[in-house]
């Protein structure tokens, strides 16, 4: 049902009181509250911040480029490789065997790496009969 528009127009608003007491909006001490405590705040945005995208690297170079892998992870959480081979079908098997392995511990927070000697390797493998594959690199 649309809305009509009409040619009524409502009446101003009360204006505020400006007397003393209590029950005004005139109260020193609500006043003072408000100037001393109501301050927005200044936001700003780093400029080189939305810039920055994780790391791209080449699968020949990955060995050589571990440092911009990890400060990739640490930072963004990720890192793209490119050139891997790794057909969008592996792709989807992997995405769909991850989503099965958070299922594993119940949905609880599974401890799956830690460094060692700039390795990465399986920590929750014992839990779950994984013996294969116990290092990534």
């Amino acid at each position: 049902m649309p809305i009509s528009s009409s040619n009524h127009r409502l009446p101003p608003p009360s204006p505020i009181p400006r007397t003393r007491g209590s029950r005004s909006a005139a109260d020193d001490p609500l006043a003072y509250y408000l100037d001393n405590n109501l301050h927005c705040p200044e936001l700003s945005l780093s400029e080189s911040r939305h810039m920055l995208v994780p790391a791209e690297i080449d699968y020949r170079s990955l060995s050589a480029r571990m440092d911009a892998v990890v400060r990739s992870a640490k930072e963004f959480g990720a890192f793209r490789i490119r050139g891997h081979g790794i057909t969008a079908q592996e792709l989807r098997k992997m995405e769909e065997e991850a989503q099965e392995a958070a299922t594993w511990n119940g949905g609880d927070v599974i401890p799956c790496v830690r460094s060692r000697h700039g390795t990465l390797q399986l920590i929750a493998s014992k839990s779950f009969g994984l013996h294969s594959y116990p290092n990534f690199w």
